[in-house]
């Protein structure tokens, strides 16, 4: 058999130097490649949940391997805003930088919540040779779709300043609340289901639908964060 190409690894495309000695175009170089970074979570979200549920080892591998991409423009990002500050900064450009590093962190956290704990529940079900119900999967499913869709427009929104979106999606949350207690519902009434398992599969569904909630509070607190500076350079 032939061996599967391995998959280029991403790196930096926007973060040269060379516009570290100018701190306005720096920093939109910063923005850029934050919308890369973006673009991997997204990618994570819409194929992660699935995965998980349904998934081969090496496809959950796929996801592994994409979060370690999400983490090394992570950390270049880091090391070129720690450049960028030894320039002298206007208050401007702190609360710029600052915004940006919000932003880098929580794209990153998404990004270990979906590596480290979706997949580590996907990866038990393999190891337990249990298989989700076509029913938990219906109901998963728009749940996973509603965060990567809330993920993608308040990115779009921290890219665009547009605080309209950003402000329909922190308005999300009681719709995203209704989805989760239908499944938490329908979760426990499959517990009572007489199949072989169903505590555990019970149990792994469970961690999986908490661990989605975690990764909607980080899009949305993103989200509210361009909604937010946008109310404040209003006042101003």
């Amino acid at each position: 058999d032939r061996p599967e190409p391995v998959s280029k690894r991403v790196e930096p495309k926007y973060l040269d130097p060379v516009y570290l000695d100018t701190t306005s175009l720096a920093l939109d170089r910063v923005r850029l490649e934050l919308g890369r970074m973006g673009r991997l979570v997204e990618q994570m979200l819409f194929t992660g949940p699935q995965v998980v549920i349904s998934g081969s080892r090496g496809e959950l591998e796929k996801v592994v391997a994409q979060d370690h991409d999400v983490d090394r423009l992570h950390v270049a990002i880091l090391e070129y805003v720690r450049k960028l500050g030894q320039n002298e900064l206007t208050v401007s450009d702190s609360k710029r930088i600052e915004d940006l590093i919000y932003v880098a962190n929580h794209l990153e956290t998404m990004g270990d919540l979906i590596k480290t704990n979706l997949v580590t529940q996907g990866l038990h079900r393999l190891e337990k040779d249990l298989q989700f119900s076509p029913q938990t999967q219906e109901i998963v499913r728009p749940l996973a779709e509603y965060i990567a869709k809330a993920a993608t427009d308040a990115l779009q929104a921290f890219e665009t300043d547009d605080a309209e979106l950003a402000t329909s999606v922190v308005t999300t949350k009681p719709e995203f609340k209704r989805l989760t207690q239908e499944a938490l519902e329908h979760l426990g009434e499959r517990l009572l289901a007489a199949e072989p398992s169903r505590v555990e599969l019970f149990r792994i569904e469970s961690e999986i639908i908490s661990h989605m909630r975690r990764i909607y509070d980080n899009a949305r607190r993103i989200a509210k964060r361009v909604a937010t500076q946008a109310k404040s350079s209003k006042s101003e």
